[in-house]
């Protein structure tokens, strides 16, 4: 799945068939990855997302929140 969210430091992915609740997964620094939930915007698993991540998401809920219902639906 190609990544749905960039904004050169936290590409943000929705992967199909992936497990509930619905989430997408955020990258940054090569090997961190936090898992977060999509409805609360909550980090579910992984590393603490940092805050310019958190705002990231929650500036561009939408996206992930689409990529999901079109991919886990």
């Amino acid at each position: 799945m190609p990544c749905i969210v960039r904004d050169g430091t936290f590409p943000i992915y929705v992967y199909s068939g992936d497990h509930p609740p619905p989430h997408c997964h955020v990258y940054w620094n090569g090997d961190k990855v936090a898992l977060v939930e999509l409805l609360s915007t909550t980090v579910i698993a992984g590393n603490g997302l940092p805050k310019n991540g958190k705002a990231l998401i929650r500036k561009n809920i939408a996206t992930p929140r689409a990529a999901w219902n079109r991919l886990n639906s």
